[in-house]
């Protein structure tokens, strides 16, 4: 047995238990994080997947684990594992201060860390040999028993370990405070989203308020024409009837002049009769001119409501063009919060012309595919 490791078992033992112990605590720290962080919606990177919590309790365990064992591998080593565990007890301690670092990321910069520490080890072991070998005869002798045994792990008491830790420990919190700020910028910008996410959502729901109002509006000017349209078309016939009638006593009252005696609607007019005749016809004249005022009336009163329809239509469309960007604007806010999303609107896509409104069999107005391309319900959160 080496004498290095006669010389030092026990404390080299002692130093690795502690460094072991306290890269558990952190991964602990790291698994129950991450599980916390998660439960919160503060870390999204596992939701595209939908990695379960035992799964991805499995997976930093694992991650964990390889970190243990490239620990091991170092803290073993014969004349450098005492100096080694020491300054991984000495430095990881410095994770602490920051508790809400990404489990991944914490884990992987200390397992970057074990490679730093070993290479600054190493190095102060390669400065005591090259002390060593250049020292005078009564180090040579001591070079001596280093060729024959081992140089033993107490090499690492001539060496003053206080700076090489102070920037073994600045290295680590520069890493470790660079990732924090890269998480707090995260978590501001998703909070940002969300808050986008909610906005967005409340002007989608009032949107769809209002265009269920508009439709109501719609549709009851689109009755109100229906029953104009009626009236209008009757006072027509009536306008007609009497026209035509007028036409034929005009012609009737000009046979009466030349034979002083017509027949007409089965009463027989002779001259002595012509102010009656003259009379019946001027009846004729003032209900067509009645006829013709009540469908010049009806006629008017159509044409603004066609007119306004035609206004109201262009806010209904302005109104399903809103609400369609709205549906855009969420998808996408909802994409980059990696929440359940379906196919990508197609935001260009024209909409159709909106035709006169349809209506259920129950009465109610429903959304025709054709015209609004969007499932008109609010996603969820």
């Amino acid at each position: 047995m080496p004498v290095g490791k006669i010389f030092s078992e026990g404390t080299k033992a002692a130093a690795k238990e502690g460094a072991k112990k306290l890269i558990n605590e952190l991964i602990g720290l790291a698994i129950n994080e991450a599980l916390k962080a998660e439960a919160y919606g503060i870390s999204k990177a596992l939701a595209d997947t939908e990695i379960s919590r035992d799964m991805r309790r499995r997976q930093l365990t694992k991650k964990g684990k390889e970190l243990q064992k490239a620990f091991g591998k170092h803290a073993d080593a014969a004349v450098t594992g005492l100096s080694y565990s020491l300054a991984v007890a000495n430095v990881f301690g410095e994770a602490n201060r920051y508790p809400m670092l990404p489990a991944d990321d914490l884990l992987d910069t200390l397992k970057g860390m074990l490679g730093t520490i070993d290479a600054a080890v190493d190095r102060e072991y390669q400065k005591y040999l090259t002390k060593i070998n250049e020292s005078g005869p009564a180090a040579k002798a001591g070079n001596v028993i280093h060729l024959v045994a081992g140089v033993p792990e107490s090499w690492a008491n001539s060496v003053d370990w206080k700076p090489i830790y102070k920037k073994l420990q600045a290295d680590l919190r520069t890493r470790l405070q660079k990732l924090e700020n890269a998480r707090v910028k995260r978590i501001e910008v998703q909070k940002g989203r969300n808050a986008l996410k909610d906005q967005i959502q409340f002007k989608l729901v009032n949107a769809l308020a209002d265009l269920r109002i508009m439709i109501g509006k719609f549709v009851q000017m689109d009755r109100d024409a229906d029953i104009v349209e009626g009236w209008r078309a009757e006072s027509h016939r009536k306008w007609k009837i009497n026209l035509k009638k007028l036409d034929q006593g005009t012609e009737q009252h000009r046979k009466f002049h030349e034979k002083g005696i017509v027949f007409w609607e089965g009463e027989v007019y002779r001259k002595k009769d012509h102010k009656k005749f003259v009379s019946v016809l001027r009846s004729y004249v003032t209900k067509e001119n009645k006829t013709h005022k009540t469908y010049n009336q009806y006629n008017t009163q159509h044409e603004a409501l066609a007119k306004k329809a035609d206004a109201f239509e262009k806010r209904l469309f302005n109104k399903l063009a809103q609400i369609r960007d709205l549906h855009w604007q969420l998808w996408k806010v909802r994409s980059e919060l990696k929440l359940k999303t379906g196919k990508e609107p197609i935001r260009a896509l024209k909409l159709p012309p909106v035709d006169v409104p349809w209506r259920l069999k129950t009465g109610y107005v429903k959304l025709r595919s054709d015209t609004y391309p969007f499932d008109t319900a609010v996603p969820g959160n």
